[in-house]
């Protein structure tokens, strides 16, 4: 049993034969860290050859390309979960390839200034600040795996 945040027990693993889901009991972030991840709803991806990305995600697997910037796409699964490509020369790549991160998840979150505020009193490494567009308020944290995952609230 491994103690998080004054004393909350989240047992990780336990062997006890049987299938991989017996014995087992997960304590989420809204527990230990008191905020509420609703969905993984974004995904970025760093590509080297852009065009050809885009060929596959929008000719190949027919999702919607819903906006085009001199280097990254975004499209739309016809749920509305997005993904969207960083070709070099865009920060994300950059930041990405620097990192040696392959995908960059976004988790939505109901406020991202307090989902901040959470993992941080978490001991959770944060990257930068809060950024925004025009639909989306979000900022980037490095798992315990090493990996980096962002966390967005949508603007009301």
């Amino acid at each position: 049993m491994i103690h998080l945040d004054g004393g909350v027990g989240v047992l990780l693993a336990h062997s006890s034969g049987g299938s991989a889901r017996e014995g087992r009991r997960y304590v989420g972030c809204a527990t230990v860290f008191g905020m509420d991840v609703k969905a993984l709803v974004w995904l970025g991806v760093p590509v080297d050859d852009i065009a050809a990305a885009v060929g596959f995600f929008a000719g190949t697997l027919a999702l919607d390309p819903v906006f085009e910037e001199a280097d990254t796409v975004e499209l739309s699964a016809a749920n509305g979960d997005k993904i969207q490509l960083f070709g070099p020369g865009h920060r994300y790549f950059d930041l990405c390839r620097g990192q040696g991160v392959a995908m960059l998840p976004l988790f939505e979150v109901a406020d991202a200034d307090q989902a901040r505020a959470a993992l941080a009193g978490g001991g959770v490494e944060l990257l930068g600040a809060v950024e925004s567009d025009a639909s989306w308020r979000w900022f980037l944290a490095r798992g315990p795996d090493g990996n980096l995952y962002s966390f967005g609230a949508r603007h009301r």
